[in-house]
């Protein structure tokens, strides 16, 4: 072979591999990546997640198609035949159903295959996934256990069941009075048969009395359910305070109506209360309280407040501790059995009379308010309707604790006594509200017989 032979041998070589190199780098696929976020969501026009976002990157100008599939493997979404994509990111949004036209469909619950597909000028493709979660469902709680009576941590049994794989439980709970009570943490679990212990050490800063108990879940969709709502008695030992009249607490007073003997009278202060609008305290002894059920139930299913008068109108200055520990247990469970609510916080002990081994029986109890008075009009001597309530005005103040009893008497004069507390801008309310509001004081009491 020749010299200019040779040249043109090695020409068409060159040419040839330079070919090949060119073609081989046009069949090369195309790069393409696939990210979505929230990888739960749901389409429920909450305005929180309420579609996914899916960013599609491509290297090179593509043909984009984007499929949806679900777990079944049904195609619920096409973009077919595709886009035009340049080099760079491409978002879409989904919102769960199956097109952006008018008619389309919201897909069920569960879990997709968000797929994009870019197939370059020479045919060459490339995919790539993400699996997203739809769930536009609430978790379902069901309790199955709540304890009846809690004297150290609190243990919840409960059955949740979502499609999610993990849920932010939060406890909810309220007092006696309808106070919400501050409760902080947040428990974190896989759905299924949950355990829950909400320690001892915040169980006992609680003061004892009948709490209602709700726990709610919520999913990484932002899905929010909620069990029912369960009572719980908190009993625990507390140092007890004497409470006669509170300050701090505005144009306040409380009304408060011991023994609860005649039911006439007891139904007639409700419906005085009723048409004014007002809340009082009750400090029925057990015996009536069991005596007079129905009363009882309506009393706290109008929201009154209620304490303890000991179980049968004993005089606790001359009892033990062991017997006025009983008194006040038994008085306490029976407004349980009967309403589910407690007598605890409060104990006005009969007569206003009591020693140290008292206070320390109440404390036991779960007292930690022994309610004296700062007015008592002595009404259980029945001078008149009259003369009771002008013993009362000429007494009363704001964060008095006004004595009186379920008596005729006392019944007929209350519309009047309202209206004239209203005329000085006084406003009864509970001694829990008045307790919220300001300090209590043992400051303006003496004993006087009643109670």
């Amino acid at each position: 072979m020749n010299s200019s032979s040779a040249l043109v041998v090695a020409a068409l070589a060159a040419a040839l591999v330079f070919a090949g190199t060119a073609r081989a780098r046009h069949v090369a696929a195309p790069v393409v990546t696939l990210d979505a976020a929230p990888a739960e969501f749901s389409p429920n026009g909450d305005g929180y997640r309420d579609a996914v976002r899916a960013t599609i990157t491509v290297d090179e100008p593509v043909t984009l198609t984007i499929q949806i599939v679900s777990d079944r493997g049904l195609v619920v979404y096409s973009n077919g035949p595709g886009v035009v994509a340049e080099p760079g990111e491409v978002v879409f949004r989904w919102n769960g159903k199956t097109s952006r036209k008018r008619a389309a469909l919201p897909v069920r619950d569960g879990r997709y295959t968000i797929a994009a597909t870019a197939v370059d000028s020479t045919g060459a493709s490339a995919e790539a996934q993400a699996e997203v979660l739809l769930d536009t469902h609430p978790p379902a709680l069901v309790w199955r256990s709540v304890p009846s009576v809690v004297r150290d941590a609190l243990r919840l049994g409960v059955q949740a069941h979502d499609l999610s794989a993990s849920l932010r439980l939060k406890l909810g709970l309220v007092d006696q009075s309808g106070t919400v009570m501050p409760v902080r943490g947040v428990f974190l679990r896989a759905p299924g048969k949950l355990a829950l212990v909400w320690p001892k050490s915040r169980v006992m800063r609680l003061t004892p009395q009948a709490y209602s108990l709700a726990l709610t879940a919520t999913d990484a969709a932002g899905n929010a359910g909620a069990t029912t709502v369960r009572r719980f008695l908190l009993d625990h030992p507390v140092h007890s305070r004497v409470y006669a009249r509170f300050s701090g607490v505005g144009r306040h007073v409380a009304l408060t109506f011991d023994d609860c003997n005649s039911a006439p009278a007891w139904s007639s202060i409700l419906r005085t209360l009723a048409r004014f609008k007002l809340k009082a305290t009750f400090f029925c002894p057990g015996r009536q309280v069991l005596a007079k059920p129905e009363l009882a139930r309506r009393t706290v299913h109008e929201g009154h407040a209620i304490g303890s008068h000991g179980w049968d109108h004993a005089r606790f200055a001359s009892l033990s501790y062991e017997s006025a520990l009983q008194r006040l247990v038994e008085d306490r469970n029976v407004w349980w059995k009967l309403a589910r609510v407690a007598t605890t916080p409060y104990f006005r002990p009969p007569y206003g009379t009591f020693r140290t081994s008292t206070l320390a029986a109440a404390g036991r109890a779960g007292y930690a308010a022994v309610v004296l008075w700062d007015v008592d009009p002595q009404d259980w001597r029945q001078p008149g309707s009259s003369v009771i309530e002008s013993r009362i005005l000429a007494h009363v103040k704001p964060g008095s604790i006004v004595l009186m009893h379920v008596l005729p008497q006392t019944a007929a004069m209350l519309p009047s006594l309202i209206a004239h507390l209203s005329s000085r801008h006084l406003l009864p309310v509970t001694l829990p509200e008045l307790d919220r509001l300001g300090t209590p004081s043992p400051g303006g009491w003496h004993a006087t017989g009643s109670g």
